[in-house]
């Protein structure tokens, strides 16, 4: 867990776009088979070392030598063709006395300096074996110190998809709001370790920002040792930090009106734009917010991806993405994060964090009208969170219904400038809706019918009612 950084590290930032677009696994095996080939040559190098040394150790030749045994042998064996000495065989004539003959002592002396080169030259060879053998370790050791390092699968992901931007804080009563929301996002992502061919491995990060500042926060204590990725692979996707600025509005005790954001909504802007900070350094290409006591709704992922393809389909160039409500849901591209916290910022006095967002993305000041452009905002046809938290974090109060997994984005939930338009766009899922022409090779999916297929949880204390009152009563992991 480590602190926010204001600029993005750039330890990685060298890495190269090719093993960017490898996952870790697979930069393992690459960097695994360069190791190994190292050293096959490293090996091939000391067979080497160790054939020329033994090539050279040829016996040094003999001074005065005579001829050989076999020249002062006869055909039969026999030196002058005499009778078997006292040696056994017929190595030739016995001398005077019964001693052996001149002859036969030359050739016994011969075989007894050949003998003894060979062993010296076996000696000497063991001795260079075994210097060799000391050799080859060293370099093996300095192969092994130069070879890249395995990565640690442990470290962020380069160059994410998406990233989940949770800002949390602790709640009255201890409350845990946000293990539950972690558990929803990690069941829809694929396991890191074992899953083949799934596109959302490496490229969904979530960002947990600890908004306590310095007060104790056990449900944030809870999830870093739940999702340590030494022991849980799945915490590859999380990223822990804790918000390093001091709460200089969260200290103070104003509590604002409609037109004046009190001391704790100001903090709660402040504390969004360094979530958003944080975030823009992970250089994803997509960005969302999603408050702790929200879940992301079945399919999320899948969804999403259709919806953003069809969204760019329809324009090119655009500014967000309306899939919930509130602060939660506003998908933005990557480039802008940077650009929409500084707006926070800025306008932290003048109105509440989820108004300032709209009034960015909508073009409704002149200053974020220039920034715009002619991109345009965009809102899909079913909400894709559900808030299931009772307990607001800033007022500590309980709090109504919203809007369930996959109801409509309408003005029941969203502004007007930001809704979608079921009257405009009656059998489309984007809002702006896409060309005639073009909505009749790209209908809708029809998701309306899981509205009445996800059941609305409630992390409340009490039971989980339906998406309808009429629903089926349904409790938390059933």
């Amino acid at each position: 867990m480590q602190a926010v950084a204001r600029r993005p590290k750039d330890a990685r930032a060298a890495r190269s776009d090719a093993n960017r677009a490898l996952s870790c696994s697979q930069r393992i095996q690459l960097l695994t088979l360069g190791a190994a080939l190292a050293l096959v040559l490293v090996g091939l190098g000391a067979f080497a070392a160790l054939r020329s040394p033994r090539e050279a150790t040829a016996a040094p030749p003999i001074e005065d030598e005579e001829p050989s045994p076999r020249s002062v042998l006869s055909p039969s064996g026999r030196v002058g063709g005499g009778r078997h000495g006292p040696v056994g065989g017929d190595f030739g004539e016995q001398g005077e006395g019964g001693a052996p003959s001149l002859a036969l002592l030359r050739v016994l002396r011969n075989k007894l300096e050949d003998q003894g080169q060979r062993l010296e030259s076996s000696q000497w060879e063991q001795t260079q074996l075994h210097s060799e053998l000391v050799k080859t370790k060293e370099q093996l050791r300095l192969a092994l110190a130069k070879a890249p390092q395995l990565p640690d699968c442990d470290e962020e992901p380069a160059h994410p998809w998406l990233v989940i931007g949770i800002p949390t804080v602790a709640r009255r009563d201890a409350l845990d709001y946000l293990n539950p929301a972690l558990d929803y996002i990690v069941e829809q992502l694929p396991d890191p370790k074992t899953s083949q061919g799934s596109l959302l491995v490496d490229r969904v990060r979530i960002l947990v920002l600890n908004n306590g500042h310095g007060k104790k926060h056990a449900a944030f204590e809870k999830a870093v040792a739940r999702f340590n990725p030494k022991v849980n692979p799945m915490g590859r996707y999380l990223k822990f930090e804790t918000n390093p600025d001091p709460a200089t509005h969260g200290l103070q005790s104003d509590l604002g009106s409609a037109n004046h954001p009190g001391a704790k909504v100001r903090q709660q802007t402040v504390d969004m734009a360094s979530l958003m900070e944080a975030s823009a350094a992970l250089k994803p290409d997509l960005f969302f917010v999603m408050e702790d006591d929200f879940r992301l709704c079945p399919h999320f992922f899948q969804v999403l991806d259709y919806a953003v393809a069809k969204m760019a389909r329809v324009q090119a160039r655009w500014i967000a993405l309306r899939i919930s409500y509130g602060l939660a849901g506003a998908v933005v591209p990557g480039k802008d994060i940077a650009a929409l916290a500084d707006y926070l910022r800025r306008h932290v006095q003048r109105r509440p964090p989820d108004h300032l967002l709209v009034e960015w993305f909508a073009g409704e000041s002149p200053e974020s009208a220039r920034y715009k452009m002619d991109r345009k905002h965009f809102a899909f046809r079913h909400n894709l969170l559900q808030h299931f938290g009772t307990v607001s974090s800033l007022r500590g109060a309980k709090q109504g219904r919203f809007a369930g997994c996959y109801e409509a984005l309408d003005t029941g939930s969203l502004f007007e400038v930001e809704a979608f338009k079921p009257d405009v766009c009656p059998n489309e899922d984007v809002w702006p809706c896409p060309p005639i022409a073009w909505t009749e090779a790209h209908p809708a999916l029809g998701l309306g019918h899981l509205e009445g297929q996800v059941y609305r949880v409630d992390h409340g204390g009490g039971p989980v009612s339906g998406l309808r009152d009429t629903d089926k009563v349904k409790k938390f992991g059933e």
